[in-house]
C-alpha cells in the first residue's frame, strides 16, 4: 500500500501558544491541535484511508478542576474515554494511529476482494463563545467507512466556566419550558423550510423538541439537528436560531445565560 502523505509532527499537533481569547474575560487558553495522515489505494491515486483532524483545544485556565472537567467531556464525547487521560499533545496522534491501525486490520481481512476499503474522517473542532462565565464549544465531523454516502454531523457543548460542569436544558430553561421552545422552533424551521423551497410536511416535526445539541452566543441560542434528526439525509443539517430577546423569558433569571442576555 503506497502512502501518499503523511502529516504527524511527532503525532501530536502543531500549538499556536499564543492563544486566541473569544472575549476581553476569556476564562481559557487555546492551542491548535493538528494532525492528518492520507493513504492510497493500492496500485490507484485513490485515497483509501484520509483522516483530517483539527481542534482548538483548552489548554490552560484559572482554575485547573475546571479545565480538566471541560477536557475530559470534550475528549470522551469525541474520542470515547479510552482518550480521556492522554495528554493533550499527544491526543490527535494516539487516535489517529488507533483508527489507522484498525483500518488495516480491516483491509488485511478483505485481501484479494475486488472491494476496496475506504475510511475517511474529517474533524474540525472549535470554541464559538468563551467568557469568565460561559465556554460554548462546537465540533464538526465528517465519517465514510463505505456505502451510499458518508455522514457529516455537528456536535455542540455549553459549559458553566465556574464549575466545567456541562450545562444542559434543564439548567438553564424555566420548568415546563419545551412546549413553548418546541413551538418557537416549529415557527423558525417553518421559515427556513420555505427558503429551502420545502414544507413542514416534509420534516419530521414529531422528532422537533429541545435535543441537547444547543450553543449560545452573545446574540443568542442554535439548536443543530443533524441529517436524520429531522428529515431525511438528503436535507442536510437543520441549524434553527432563537434570538436572546426571542428566548430569555424561558430563561431562569440567574444562570449565567439569562445573565448574558439580559445585558
Amino acid at each position: 500500500m503506497k502512502t501518499v502523505k503523511i502529516s504527524m509532527a511527532i503525532l501530536a499537533t502543531i500549538c499556536f501558544l499564543a492563544s486566541c481569547d473569544r472575549t476581553s474575560e476569556s476564562a481559557f487558553k487555546f492551542s491548535v491541535l493538528e494532525d492528518s495522515l492520507i493513504v492510497a489505494c493500492p496500485n490507484s491515486q485513490e485515497r483509501c484511508f484520509d483522516m483530517n483532524l483539527k481542534m482548538e483545544f483548552p489548554i490552560k485556565g484559572s482554575d485547573t478542576t475546571v479545565l480538566k472537567n471541560i477536557q475530559r467531556t470534550l475528549v470522551t464525547d469525541l474520542f470515547t474515554d479510552k482518550y480521556a487521560d492522554v495528554l493533550s499533545q499527544n491526543l490527535l496522534g494516539e487516535y489517529l494511529t488507533a483508527c489507522y491501525a484498525e483500518y488495516n486490520l480491516i483491509e488485511t481481512d478483505i485481501k484479494g476482494s475486488p472491494v476496496l476499503y475506504h475510511y475517511q474522517e474529517q474533524l474540525t473542532a472549535v470554541p464559538l463563545y468563551d467568557s469568565d462565565k460561559l465556554l460554548t464549544y462546537e465540533a464538526t465531523r465528517y465519517l465514510f467507512t463505505g456505502g451510499a454516502h458518508g455522514l457529516e454531523t455537528t456536535m455542540c457543548w455549553v459549559f458553566d466556566v465556574t464549575t466545567g460542569n456541562q450545562l444542559t436544558e434543564d439548567d438553564i430553561f424555566v420548568d415546563n419550558y419545551s412546549d413553548s421552545l418546541v413551538t418557537i422552533l416549529t415557527q423558525l424551521l417553518q421559515t427556513d423550510a420555505a427558503k429551502r423551497g420545502l414544507e413542514l410536511k416534509d420534516f419530521w416535526l414529531q422528532q422537533l423538541i429541545p435535543n441537547g445539541n444547543f450553543a449560545i452566543t452573545e446574540a443568542g441560542i442554535f439548536y443543530q439537528f443533524n441529517p436524520y434528526d429531522i428529515a431525511p439525509y438528503a436535507f442536510g443539517s437543520t441549524r434553527l436560531f432563537i434570538t436572546k430577546e426571542a428566548i430569555l423569558p424561558l430563561l431562569k433569571v440567574g444562570t449565567p445565560v439569562y445573565e448574558l442576555f439580559s445585558k
